[in-house]
């Protein structure tokens, strides 16, 4: 649990699986609310579920793993934008 929360504490933006099996976490939803709680960055990547499976993620923009191609659109630029900026 230590080593989960300092990675929130080191990181400036958070990827989350959000997947039907993460929903139903206490963990992830800890984790959720910790990274929110920091005001950091959070980037949940849904798969087989919706944003709105789970609460704290109903104003996040999220990226569906299902269209995977856009996908790997989103995370190229978010790579650039961090190292070329």
């Amino acid at each position: 649990m230590d080593a989960i929360f300092g990675g929130i504490d080191a990181c400036s933006e958070a990827i989350v699986l959000v997947s039907p099996d993460s929903i139903a976490s206490q963990w992830v939803l800890g984790e959720i609310g910790a990274v929110l709680g920091q005001h950091k960055r959070l980037r949940p990547i849904l798969n087989h579920t919706k944003p709105d499976d789970i609460v704290l993620l109903k104003n996040v923009a999220a990226i569906s793993l299902n269209d995977f191609k856009q996908f790997l659109i989103q995370l190229k630029k978010r790579i650039q934008q961090h190292y070329y900026n």
